[in-house]
């Protein structure tokens, strides 16, 4: 992860460092598996994944390389297709998305 965070900052990845990711595994940032794969990591907040969160995601994809990441791409994807993991996504989305204070989606 260190790659991937900003020298102020070394336990979060933000915008800048999550590009950069996605630039490693061949993901666009927008690809719906970056959302799939933030649920994974019960990222709290777009854009960014903490030290921790990081941690624990890629422990439960078993993943610690990049090629691992990148081997994890399409069963992420395929979390879609089953009705539960896509009604938990969906909620996630949902949440992810709004402005905290936020009651509804525009």
């Amino acid at each position: 992860m260190r790659e991937y965070t900003s020298v102020n900052d070394t336990k979060v990845m933000g915008p800048e460092g999550m590009e950069k990711f996605c630039e490693d595994i061949g993901v666009e940032p927008a690809n719906i598996v970056m959302l799939v794969l933030a649920w994974k990591m019960d990222a709290k907040r777009m854009g960014f994944f903490t030290e921790q969160e990081w941690v624990q995601g890629l422990s439960d994809l078993q993943c610690d390389t990049i090629q691992k990441i990148q081997s994890r791409l399409e069963y992420l994807r395929s979390l879609l297709n089953d009705p539960n993991h896509f009604k938990s996504i969906y909620r996630y989305a949902y949440d992810f998305a709004r402005e905290k204070d936020q009651r509804s989606m525009d």
